[in-house]
């Protein structure tokens, strides 16, 4: 405990930039002790839910069926103009009782880093420790439409995350670097009990360099083949005790056949939209020039051209025994796992993936 102006509240320790023992008291006695008692061929499942395609009431009535069906998280998503992950996440914190809570992932322009210091600090209050903070470099078109410039994304990342840590640790923080500066800043309050953890989204090679260097994890992108996913776990073992977490699209229907079509949509808005993530899919580029010439007719035409073969090279698509299968494969050597329900009931495909626990 910490006491400031007569007030009494829990306070951050100093987060000292190496990666603790689970004797020490980390973000390690929330996250990696789990797996000593579970042995360490099994991921951590959790659950990620899309705002975009989830209304508010339903994912928080979801959040607590993930946490009573015995999943070890749920992490929200923050893109578009969807409800923000901040809030959801909150709601979550006071509904749900031992699942860890994660944003998936926030970017280092829209906040401050000392808002979202504060913010952080209060999820992980009102959540009793359960918060991990995800940020990634975020979207370039979505910021640029709000008028905010998109410049130095490594480098606004890389400070963005030193000075949250910063502050929660307590320090009373002068910065001054390339992107960002913070004058004689301290926060009032920390986290609930120990550091929170950061983890990183990436998908470039040097953004996943720059994430195993300044992360406590690594959030993999979504729609990466899985030779590419060894190459990025073998890399992250070059950092004691540093995680990785999968990130996969669950498109699931008794049918196979309607779930492959349910996928490709979802794979052709990601090819098409974000180069780096169409380079990292490992498609050959001739294909994804005829899928980003076929989008711009319409997104049927684009699907109709994406082979039904590539779907799962990307994706968990198929009935319930299918998507099992393919996640308990893609998962190999992960710390952790994000599951994504994105096409077909999301309920049914959050109760049929627990058997994965």
């Amino acid at each position: 405990m910490h006491i400031r102006d007569g007030v009494r509240y829990h306070q951050a320790i100093p987060y000292p930039g190496a990666i603790f023992s689970c004797t020490s008291i980390s973000h390690y006695d929330r996250i990696a002790c789990v797996d000593h008692a579970r042995g360490t061929d099994t991921p951590r499942f959790g659950i990620k839910l899309a705002t975009h395609y989830v209304p508010i009431d339903e994912a928080l009535t979801l959040a607590r069926r993930v946490d009573t069906l015995g999943y070890d998280a749920v992490w929200v998503t923050e893109g578009r103009t969807a409800p923000d992950a901040v809030t959801v996440t909150s709601a979550m914190a006071a509904r749900t009782e031992r699942v860890q809570l994660g944003t998936s992932v926030l970017n280092p322009y829209s906040r401050s880093p000392a808002l979202l210091a504060i913010t952080a600090a209060a999820i992980d209050q009102i959540s009793h420790g359960r918060f991990v903070l995800g940020i990634g470099p975020g979207d370039p078109r979505l910021l640029e439409r709000q008028g905010i410039p998109y410049r130095r994304p490594l480098t606004r990342l890389r400070e963005y995350v030193h000075v949250i840590r910063e502050l929660l640790a307590g320090k009373n923080l002068t910065f001054e670097g390339e992107t960002l500066r913070v004058t004689e800043l301290e926060l009032d309050f920390g986290p609930y009990d120990g550091p929170i953890p950061v983890y990183i989204g990436a998908t470039g090679p040097r953004a996943l360099d720059q994430a195993i260097q300044i992360g406590d994890g690594l959030l993999l992108n979504v729609c990466i083949p899985r030779s590419a996913v060894e190459q990025v776990i073998g890399a992250a073992r070059s950092r004691p005790g540093f995680r990785v977490m999968g990130n996969i699209v669950v498109c699931m229907d008794h049918d196979r056949e309607v779930a492959i079509r349910g996928a490709k949509p979802l794979i052709v808005g990601y090819v098409t939209r974000f180069p780096a993530m169409a380079k990292a899919s490992g498609l050959p580029d001739a294909l994804l020039e005829r899928v980003s010439a076929a989008r711009e007719v319409s997104l049927d035409e684009a699907c109709a051209v994406l082979p039904d073969d590539c779907v799962p090279q990307l994706v968990a698509a198929g009935d319930p025994d299918d998507c099992r299968r393919w996640i308990r494969d893609y998962t190999r050597g992960m710390d952790e796992a994000l599951l994504m329900p994105s096409f077909g009931d999301q309920k049914l495909i959050i109760d049929e993936l627990a058997e994965l626990l």
